[in-house]
C-alpha cells in the first residue's frame, strides 16, 4: 500500500496533504459537486486512506477516528486527505478508467484508484468493478489495495445516505460495463428514472464515441425530463431510505439532481457538440431543452437576481449554438437553417417573458456568426446583382427604385445585427470588423463579397485575410493581396493561404446552378477594366502557386498547416511536394510529416500529420503523370500502406476522407493505373467495404460510389464494343463474341457461390496484389464481378433510406419547411437520385432503378412538400424530378414489365408532374451519347438472351448433368 500511494504521489497523480478529521468535517462532504471557489474554480477534494500507511508516510501521528460523526460509525485508523487542484478529479479517472487500453499506465491507474478511501460515486464503481473482476480472476495486488469488508461496508453507507440504494448502484455499474458508449446509452435510458450526472457527462464527454442518432435523442428527452430548472429535488418528500443506516432520510428527489446554471450550459455544449457530429438537425432539440430550463428559472426561485441568471444563461447558450469548426466555405446544404431556428427559439423565449431577457455581446455575436453562413435572402441577392463587375464593387442603380434606396438597405442581415449590437452599447471587437468584410462591408463603408462561409468560435481572422477571402476571383484578391502587403507586418502565413485558396479555386463558369458570387468556393469571371493596357493587365494578373510561394520564402514567413496542404495538393510532382515537406520540417522544426515520404510509416507517427494533408498527398500520389508500369504499382503498394497504417488509428469517421482519392483515382482507365479490370473491381469491392462495415453509411461517400463505378463500367462496356460495327446482328464475328463473353463474365455474381470469394476485400489480401508477380496470375481467387458492386450499392442505398428514415421521427416537431429535403441524408435529391440511377443502369439493374424510383417519387408526393417545391426557384437542379424519369425510360423501360412503367406514370400524375414524351426523351439522350446508350441496351438484351439460352439448355438435360455442370 504504502508503495503505490508515493508512487501515486511521485508521478503527480495524487498530490495531496494530511488533515485531521475534524477540520475535514467542517467542510461539505455531503456535497455531489467538487467544492469550488468564488470564482468557479475546483479548490479541494476529499479522499480516504489507510492511516497507517499515510502516518508513516508523512511522519504523522495517526488520531483516532472515532471522533467523526457519521450515519454509520467511521472505522478506527481511516484518516482523510485532501485532493489538490493539479490532481485529477473522479469523473476524469472514471473516464480514463473505461477508455484505457491495457497496458502498465492502466494498470498504475487501477492500483491507484483501488488505494484510494472515499464516498465519491465514481471511485466506488470502480473499486467495485474491480472487486467484481477479482471473483473472475485472481489479483493479489488489486485485492491488498481495496477497501476492506468492514471499511467498503462504511463507504457504501456513506452513499447509501445520500439516498442511493444498492439496486441503484448495482444498476450504475451495469450501465458503465456496456462495450462502448452505444450499449451505455442504451442501458441508461432503459432505467427509466433519473442516475448520476456525471455519468450523463460520460457518455456526452468530448471522447465519446456515441454514434446513434436515436440516442443522442434520447439523451436530450432525459435532460429535458430531469433538468427542467424546477428544482423539484429541493421540495421532494422526506423518507426513509431503503437499505440506509437506521434513522437515515433522504429526499425522494436526491440533491443530485441540483445541476447548477454552469453545470447546465457545459451539458448543452456537450450536446451540441454531438449534434454538429451525429445529426446537426438535431440542434433545435437542444434548444427547446435550453429553453424549457430558462423558463422554469423564474418560475421555481422568487430571488431577485433570477432576470440576470436567466440573461447570462441565454447569451451562454446562444454562443453554444453556433458552428463549432474553423472558417471556410459552406457547401449549397447546409444545416445553418436548423442553427437559426435554434436561436430564433430562445430569442421567442425570451419576448414571451414578463421581462424580456437581454442579449450581450455574446448574444449577438453568436447570432451574427450564424447568420454568416445562411444563405441569400431575396434582399442580398437584389445587392449582389446590383455590385459592379470591377473592384471596388459599388452598387450600380439600373431603375429609379434602386437610386432610391438607402446604404442600409444593402447591407447584409450580418452587418445589420452587428448595427444593433452597437446601438445597444456594446462596442465592436477586433472580431467583428473581418466578420463585417467578409459579409459585405469594410468598416469605412466600401462594399466587398459577401461569402455565404462558416466562422468558428476557436478560430481568429485578420481584416486582411478577410478582405482576400471577400473577393469574386483570384485577381480581385490578388489586388487586395499586393494592398495589404505594403503595409509591414500585415500579411502573415493567414494571409498566404487564404490567397493559395483563391488562386487554386474552380471557375464557376461550367456551373449549371444559378449561383451569386461568394455562395459557393468558386472563382467567378469579371470585366477586365476598359481604359488598360494589355501589359498593364498582365501586371495584374496573380501568381501561380510557385511564384507564391517563393514570395512566401523571401519574406521569411513560415507556412501554417492549410498553407502546406495547398502547396502539396498542387504540386507539379512528388519531388515538388517531398521538397515543400522538407522545408516545411525544416521551419517549425517539426519532422513529423516527413513520415509521408517513408516506404514504411510508423503508425504512431502517421497519426499526428494533419488528415487534409495526408489526404492532399495521396491525391498527389495518383495525379502526378504516369510512369512505367512497374513504378505505377510501386505507387499504389505505398499508398495503400499510407491508408492502412492511417486508418489503424484513425477514427472510422475520418476513414472515407483517406478513401476519397482512391475511388476518385478508381474511376480512370484501368490501362492508365497499370491493373486490370479485375484488380480495379476488387479495390472498389475493398473501398466499399471498409465504408460499410465501419461507419455508419454516409451520403458523400455512395454517391462517390456511384460515380466511380458508372465510369469503371462504362469504361468495360465501350471497350467491348470497340470493333463492333452498331448495325450489326447481336451476335456478329468471333473477336465481338469473345469480347462479349469476357464483358458478360464481369457482371456474373461470384459472392455467394465461391467459398474464397469474400478474402479478396481484406487489406491483408489486397497487398499481394502489388508484388513483383502480377495479380492475374493467380488463378485460385474468385473476384469480385459487377453483380457484386450492384449489390453493394443496393445495400448501401436500403441503409441510407432507413437511417434518414428513423432520423425523421426524431425530427417530426423540429422541421424547417425549406431546408427539410436539402439536409436529407439519404438520396432523395434529383441531383443524387440521378447518379446512382446512372450507376446501376450501367449495371444491368433495371428492376432496382424502378424500385428507387418509385420510392423518390413517393418521398415527394406528401401535401406539405408542395409549398416547398413552390418556393424552389425552377433553375435549381435539386428540383429536376423529370431528369430521373428520363434516365428510367432511356435506359430501363425497355427491360423492365409494362405493368411497372404504368405503376411509375400513375404516380407522376399524383405527383402533378407529366411524364417526358419520347421527344424530351430523344433530346435528354443526347446527354449521354446515344452511342453509349444505344451499347447498353445492346448489351443487357444479349445478356438475357444468353441466359435465356443457357436457362433453355440446362432445362433439357438430366439433373445430375445439370449438377455435374
Amino acid at each position: 500500500m504504502l508503495r503505490h500511494t508515493a508512487l501515486a504521489l511521485y508521478r503527480g497523480r495524487l498530490r495531496c496533504q494530511v488533515l485531521p478529521s475534524f477540520i475535514i468535517i467542517s467542510r461539505n462532504l455531503s456535497h455531489w459537486q467538487p467544492l469550488r471557489g468564488h470564482d468557479g474554480a475546483q479548490t479541494v477534494d476529499t479522499i480516504f486512506h489507510d492511516s497507517d500507511d499515510l502516518s508513516r508516510l508523512h511522519g504523522e501521528r495517526t488520531i483516532d477516528g472515532s471522533r467523526r460523526t457519521a450515519p454509520a460509525k467511521r472505522p478506527k485508523g481511516l484518516w482523510m486527505t485532501t485532493l489538490l487542484n493539479e490532481a485529477p478529479s473522479p469523473s476524469e479517472l472514471l473516464e480514463d478508467f473505461l477508455r484505457g487500453q491495457q497496458g502498465r499506465e492502466y494498470e498504475l491507474l487501477k492500483e491507484e484508484v483501488a488505494a484510494m478511501r472515499t464516498q465519491r460515486l465514481p471511485i466506488l464503481l470502480m473499486q467495485m468493478w474491480m472487486r467484481q473482476d477479482l471473483q473472475q480472476q485472481s489479483n493479489e495486488m488489486l485485492k491488498n489495495l481495496l477497501p476492506n469488508g468492514r471499511v467498503w461496508r462504511y463507504l457504501i453507507s456513506l452513499v447509501l445516505h445520500k439516498g442511493y440504494t444498492m439496486e441503484e448502484l448495482d444498476y450504475c455499474l451495469y450501465v458503465l460495463r456496456g462495450k462502448d458508449d452505444n450499449e451505455r446509452c442504451e442501458r441508461f435510458l432503459q432505467y427509466g428514472k433519473s442516475l448520476p450526472i456525471f455519468i450523463l457527462n460520460l457518455l456526452l464527454s468530448s471522447k465519446s464515441k456515441l454514434s446513434d442518432p436515436a440516442l443522442l435523442s434520447g439523451l436530450l428527452d432525459y435532460c429535458g425530463t430531469y433538468y427542467d430548472g424546477k428544482k423539484s429535488w429541493m421540495t421532494g418528500e422526506i423518507k426513509p431510505i431503503p437499505g440506509g443506516p437506521r434513522g437515515s432520510c433522504g429526499r425522494s428527489h436526491m440533491n443530485m439532481l441540483n445541476m447548477s446554471d454552469r453545470n447546465f450550459s457545459q451539458l448543452i455544449d456537450r450536446c451540441a457538440e454531438h449534434c454538429f457530429r451525429i445529426e446537426p438537425r438535431l440542434i433545435v432539440k437542444v434548444a427547446d431543452v435550453a429553453a424549457q430550463y430558462i423558463r422554469n428559472m423564474g418560475a421555481s426561485d422568487g430571488a431577485g437576481g433570477i432576470w440576470q441568471q436567466q440573461c447570462l444563461l441565454i447569451n451562454a447558450i446562444m454562443e453554444k449554438l453556433t458552428p463549432h469548426g474553423h472558417i471556410g466555405a459552406l457547401p449549397v446544404q447546409s444545416p445553418h437553417e436548423y442553427l437559426w431556428e435554434a436561436q430564433k427559439k430562445l430569442l421567442t423565449l425570451s419576448s414571451s417573458l414578463e421581462k424580456t431577457l437581454l442579449l450581450d455581446n455574446r448574444g449577438f455575436r453568436a447570432v451574427r456568426r450564424v447568420l454568416a453562413g445562411m444563405p441569400k435572402n431575396s434582399a442580398e441577392v437584389v445587392t449582389a446583382s446590383l455590385q459592379a463587375p470591377h473592384w471596388p464593387p459599388y452598387i450600380q442603380a439600373s431603375h429609379g427604385m434602386d437610386e432610391m434606396r438607402e446604404i442600409e438597405e444593402g447591407w447584409s442581415r450580418t452587418v445589420t445585427v452587428g448595427t444593433i449590437m452597437q446601438e445597444a452599447g456594446y462596442h465592436k471587437l477586433a472580431t467583428d470588423e473581418p466578420l463585417d468584410i467578409l459579409t459585405g462591408t469594410t468598416p469605412d463603408g466600401t462594399p466587398t463579397i459577401q461569402q455565404r462561409i462558416s466562422v468558428g468560435r476557436s478560430r481568429s481572422i485578420s481584416q486582411c485575410e478577410a478582405a482576400i477571402r471577400a473577393t469574386r476571383n483570384a485577381r480581385e484578391a490578388w489586388g487586395v493581396f499586393r494592398h495589404a502587403s505594403a503595409t509591414p507586418g500585415a500579411v502573415g502565413s493567414a494571409e498566404y493561404a487564404a490567397m493559395l485558396e483563391k488562386l487554386v479555386m474552380k471557375s464557376a463558369a461550367f456551373q449549371t446552378r444559378d449561383l451569386q458570387p461568394g455562395d459557393k468556393s468558386l472563382n467567378f469571371d469579371t470585366e477586365n477594366e476598359a481604359n488598360l493596357s494589355e501589359l498593364e493587365r498582365a501586371r495584374l494578373e496573380p501568381p501561380s502557386v510557385a511564384e507564391l510561394y517563393r514570395r512566401m520564402k523571401q519574406e521569411g514567413i513560415t507556412p501554417n498547416r492549410q498553407c502546406l496542404q495547398i502547396l502539396v495538393e498542387n504540386a507539379d510532382s512528388l519531388d515538388a511536394a517531398d521538397e515543400y515537406l522538407q522545408e516545411s520540417a525544416e521551419l517549425t522544426s517539426d519532422p513529423v510529416v516527413l513520415c509521408l515520404q517513408s516506404e514504411s510509416p510508423d503508425p504512431a507517427v502517421l497519426r499526428d500529420v494533419p488528415i487534409k494533408l495526408l489526404k492532399a498527398y495521396i491525391g498527389l500520389c495518383f495525379s502526378t503523370g504516369r510512369v512505367s508500369t512497374e513504378a505505377t504499382r510501386r505507387r499504389w503498394k505505398r499508398v495503400f500502406r499510407l491508408i492502412s497504417r492511417r486508418m489503424e488509428t484513425a477514427d472510422t469517421r475520418l476513414h472515407p476522407v483517406l478513401l476519397h482519392p482512391l475511388l476518385k483515382e478508381l474511376s480512370q482507365h484501368y490501362n492508365g493505373l497499370a491493373v486490370t479490370q479485375r484488380e480495379q473491381l476488387a479495390m472498389w469491392c475493398w473501398a466499399a467495404r471498409q465504408l460499410e462495415q465501419k461507419n455508419q453509411v454516409q451520403l458523400s461517400q455512395f454517391i462517390q460510389l456511384c460515380k466511380t463505378m458508372r465510369k469503371m463500367s462504362q469504361r468495360a462496356i465501350d471497350d467491348s464494343f470497340k470493333d463492333a460495327n452498331l448495325e450489326e446482328s447481336l451476335l456478329p464475328k468471333s473477336e465481338f463474341r469473345r469480347n462479349m463473353r469476357n464483358l458478360h463474365s464481369l457482371y456474373n455474381r461470384v459472392s455467394g457461390n465461391a467459398p474464397s470469394s469474400q478474402h479478396i476485400l481484406d487489406m491483408a489480401d489486397l497487398s499481394w496484389m502489388f508484388a513483383d508477380e502480377f495479380s492475374w496470375r493467380r488463378q485460385d481467387v474468385a473476384w469480385p464481378s459487377f453483380g457484386d458492386a450492384a449489390d453493394i450499392l443496393a445495400r448501401m442505398c436500403k441503409k441510407l433510406i432507413s437511417q434518414e428514415k428513423a432520423t425523421q421521427k426524431l425530427l417530426t416537431q423540429h422541421e424547417i419547411g425549406s431546408e427539410r429535403m436539402k439536409c436529407r441524408r439519404d438520396p432523395v435529391l434529383p441531383e443524387h437520385g440521378r447518379e446512382y440511377m446512372l450507376a446501376l443502369a450501367v449495371l444491368g439493374e433495371f428492376e432496382e432503378m424502378a424500385s428507387f424510383l418509385r420510392w423518390n417519387l413517393g418521398e415527394w408526393n406528401k401535401p406539405d412538400l408542395k409549398e416547398t417545391l413552390e418556393s424552389w426557384s425552377s433553375s435549381e437542379a435539386d428540383c429536376d424530378i423529370g431528369e430521373l424519369l428520363c434516365i428510367f425510360r432511356i435506359f430501363a423501360e425497355p427491360h423492365v414489365e409494362p405493368a411497372t412503367t404504368q405503376g411509375l406514370q400513375a404516380v407522376t400524375a399524383r405527383l402533378g408532374l407529366s411524364w417526358p414524351d419520347e421527344l424530351y426523351v430523344e433530346q435528354h439522350a443526347q446527354l449521354y451519347n446515344e452511342r453509349f446508350t444505344v451499347r447498353v441496351s445492346r448489351l443487357f438484351s444479349s445478356r438475357r438472351a444468353y441466359q435465356e439460352r443457357n436457362a433453355h439448355r440446362e432445362g433439357g438435360r438430366p439433373s445430375h448433368q445439370r449438377r455435374q455442370g
